[in-house]
């Protein structure tokens, strides 16, 4: 007896007896209902088996509902305006202009120096706008070749170029509803420029090797640490773009000028990745503290991050101290004028400049002046505005008529360290540099030789004068 589930046979149901032709019109009825109420039972353990699939889908899918909330609230909660680390002035001001322009559509241009978090501020921006349930794209200019740019940006179609065997989704297709953050969008080329320009200003695109039109519902939210004004100006970037990206500009401080916030920032590293390292929160120590508001931190925020990772790794979970940190210690920057001054030996004079070829012996009063020669012997000498190097000269690398400076004030120079102050000698006796002499006239060593000798008689002081 077949069992019939509407018009599907889904199993048959045999009769036997011990006796042929023993079957009457009787035995093929209750064979019928027989076979009905098992067909019926069997749809029932059907139904039953869906139902319990069916809650078991859709408990599972109130599980991953509540759990996407809970991240989203988590995500929001992180990248919060509040939760923001700031204490310094010029990034309060910053955050402040952030939050008014957040809950706008406005494209926002984020500049400032490598490291400075723009990315976090750009999804800030992005949470505490309309489109937070939107997604959020963030695609590194600079990081892509010329060549694929275009196709990440706008994807592109099956057989538009070698190597695309299938249809490719482009950033802006996939940020629809949400942000497109576009980092080091300095970097982009001439052509890549001009169809961005064109989405900017017509909200539609093409894909690569496509006809059809689409729509970009992105709001778009630009960075780069380059002086996109300087390269309009030289012919880099394109004018129109520019203006497109900067409707709100906002320029993030480097780490170096936020002051304390160096020390909240490491306070907060340390925790966070203290925790993932094991370490726990050891704290930073009192000379490490010091060693970090003293660097200048070309790197900003990354480089913290990283010294805070580097020094929590070789910690043994005490104080961080400000060896661990590894932060290596640099020289004072160069003083204007130092690099004029360290002439080279070959090219320092050993004769004198001005008065006679002797040397003045500034030992108990003038030295021997050997050869000079007198005012009145009517023998032509250079005056000594023409060729003497006055203090001056020797800070700035300037030439400077000496008779314009004070008499009796005397300079030393010889192959000094770049980073120290120049010697600064007085005498009685004219204006000058030595040159293998110290002050008190005797002979300096061998290691003082290719030093510099200017002097001036008291008589040219006064024809100068």
């Amino acid at each position: 007896m077949p069992l019939l589930c509407g018009e599907r046979v889904d199993g048959y149901v045999y009769f036997a007896k011990r006796w042929p032709r023993w079957y009457g019109e009787a035995d093929v009825e209750v064979a019928q209902a027989v076979a009905s109420q098992i067909v019926l039972a069997m749809q029932h353990q059907r139904l039953a088996e869906k139902q319990q699939l069916l809650g078991a889908v859709e408990a599972r899918a109130q599980h991953l509902e509540a759990r996407v909330a809970l991240l989203r609230s988590a995500l929001g909660d992180r990248y919060d305006f509040a939760r923001v680390i700031r204490r310094a002035p010029a990034f309060l001001e910053t955050l402040e202009q952030a939050q008014r322009v957040a809950p706008t559509e406005s494209t926002v241009l984020l500049t400032g120096e490598s490291g400075t978090g723009k990315e976090v501020l750009a999804r800030a921006i992005h949470h505490a706008s309309a489109r937070a349930e939107g997604p959020f794209i963030a695609i590194n200019c600079a990081a892509l070749p010329d060549t694929l740019i275009e196709s990440e940006l706008f994807g592109h179609e099956r057989g538009a170029f070698t190597g695309a065997d299938r249809l490719k989704r482009g950033r802006f297709e996939l940020a629809a509803g949400g942000t497109l953050f576009l980092d080091a969008i300095g970097e982009l080329t001439p052509a890549v420029q001009a169809q961005l320009l064109r989405v900017l200003q017509e909200r539609q695109y093409e894909r690569v090797g496509g006809m059809a039109t689409l729509d970009a519902d992105v709001r778009l939210i630009a960075a780069t640490n380059r002086d996109l004004e300087r390269g309009v100006a030289e012919g880099g970037f394109r004018e129109d773009l520019y203006y497109r990206l900067a409707v709100f500009p906002i320029r993030l401080p480097a780490l170096r000028d936020r002051g304390d916030d160096v020390i909240l920032l490491a306070e907060y590293f340390v925790r966070e990745l203290g925790a993932k390292l094991g370490k726990g929160d050891p704290g930073l120590g009192r000379d490490a503290r010091e060693v970090l508001l003293a660097h200048q931190w070309p790197g900003n925020i990354r480089e913290l991050q990283n010294a805070i990772e580097r020094a929590l790794i070789v910690s043994d979970g005490e104080v961080i101290t400000a060896d661990q940190l590894g932060i290596a210690a640099r020289r004072p920057p160069r003083r204007a004028g130092v690099a004029e001054r360290r002439v080279p030996r070959r090219a320092r004079p050993r004769r004198r400049v001005a008065g006679a070829a002797g040397e003045a012996d500034d030992r108990g009063g003038a030295r021997a002046r050997g050869g000079q020669q007198d005012a009145g012997s009517g023998s032509a000498r250079p005056h000594p505005d023409a060729a003497l190097h006055s203090a001056e000269t020797l800070r700035t690398g300037h030439l400077v008529p000496l008779g314009r400076e004070p008499a009796g004030v005397r300079f030393r120079t010889d192959r000094i360290d770049p980073y120290s102050p120049p010697h600064v000698g007085f005498g009685r006796r004219g204006v000058g540099a030595h040159q293998g002499h110290d002050f008190s006239g005797r002979r300096r060593p061998s290691d003082s030789a290719g030093l510099m000798h200017i002097s001036l008689r008291q008589e040219d002081r006064d024809e100068s004068a």
